[in-house]
C-alpha cells in the first residue's frame, strides 16, 4: 500500500494543480452570486451540498438493503 500511494503521488498532485485555477474561477462565480464576503463561504456551501448528497445517497443505500 506504501509504494502504490508514492507511485501516485505525483498524479494526485499534479491532477489537483492543474484543476486548482477551474476551481478557483468556479468558487469566485458562486461567491459573486450569493454575495458571499469571501471564498470560505462558497467552499462551505460546496462541501456542505457534496457532503448532504453523499450522506442521503449512504442512508437510502443503507435503509434499501434493510427494508428487504
Amino acid at each position: 500500500m506504501w509504494t502504490e500511494n508514492n507511485i501516485t503521488r505525483p498524479f494526485r498532485v499534479a491532477g489537483a494543480a492543474a484543476l486548482a485555477p477551474f476551481t478557483d474561477k468556479k468558487l469566485k462565480k458562486l461567491q459573486k452570486y450569493f454575495n458571499f464576503p469571501n471564498p470560505v463561504y462558497a467552499f462551505a456551501l460546496v462541501i456542505g451540498i457534496v457532503a448532504t448528497s453523499c450522506l442521503t445517497v449512504a442512508v437510502l443505500h443503507v435503509f434499501s438493503r434493510w427494508v428487504k
